[in-house]
């Protein structure tokens, strides 16, 4: 077993970490559970941190462990300015294992390095991407909570772990601040994108999948905002249009490199 892979294997093992403190008698927002966030954010960042050292590393095993160092990050601040958004720790746990475990099998891919004369306006344009997607993933995952407890209220059955969820009330909110957030950020990304096309290629926007998807997600959030808005849409009805934003924005970076740097490596 080689030192990547352990570094990998405990990685995976604190993430579960704030997951298995839902499991105490009495759960909250206490010094265990801030032990258990921190260290999982720690862990992620160092391994992120080691594959893009001295070189952006672009195959799909960094990419992966780049995001789910932004997502716990974003989410940490969260849980700072926010009183209810540590109460999705069950779900972000889950899914950022579920990753940590996905870049641990990929991680043979033959790794890439990104070099280009515009630097500058490339890793803001990624910084940009990986905060976008850190902050619609709380989005996502708030909303998949507010289904959760909006089923749990009609089928009036409730498990331990769901009762520990946000309210629905609390999840809608939480769901519409970092929709919010995000949409912002995405369309900054999505001015730096064309600056970099315009600086390199002198067109403002490449048709290919990325930007598809991209613009697509965009203006799927833009219509859920306006209709959140309009009519107070939530709950099962908005999260099935926020999880069709997420959907399109997973797959214009984690989809896209997943096919070019896995699947037709």
């Amino acid at each position: 077993m080689t030192h990547s892979t352990i570094l990998n294997l405990a990685a995976i093992i604190l993430l579960i970490g704030p997951l298995a403190t839902f499991f105490r008698k009495n759960v909250k927002r206490d010094s265990l559970y801030w032990i258990a966030i921190v260290l999982a954010t720690l862990c992620s960042f160092g391994i992120a941190f080691s594959r893009v050292f001295g070189a952006w590393h672009v195959d799909f095993s960094s990419a992966l462990w780049v995001t789910i160092a932004t997502v716990m990050i974003v989410f940490c601040l969260a849980n700072i300015t926010n009183q209810t958004a540590w109460r999705l720790s069950p779900i972000i746990c889950i899914y950022m294992s579920l990753l940590a475990v996905l870049a641990l099998f990929s991680n043979k891919v033959p790794v890439a390095s990104l070099e280009t004369a515009y630097s500058t306006w490339v890793f803001f344009h990624i910084f940009t991407s990986l905060l976008t997607y850190s902050l619609v993933t709380i989005a996502a995952v708030s909303a998949v909570a507010a289904v959760l407890q909006e089923t749990a209220l009609k089928t009036k059955r409730k498990g331990h772990i769901i009762s520990l969820l946000p309210s629905l009330v609390d999840s809608d909110q939480l769901t519409k601040r970092y929709l919010v957030f995000g949409e912002i950020i995405l369309g900054l990304g999505l001015l730096t994108g064309i600056s970099i096309n315009w600086i390199t290629e002198k067109v403002f926007l490449k048709f290919d999948h990325k930007t598809i998807l991209t613009i697509s997600a965009f203006l799927t959030i833009a219509i859920v905002l306006w209709i959140q808005q309009r009519t107070g849409l939530r709950g099962r009805q908005a999260a099935r249009i926020i999880l069709v934003a997420y959907l399109l924005l997973t797959l214009g970076y984690l989809g896209v490199k997943f096919v070019t740097d896995v699947l037709l490596a």
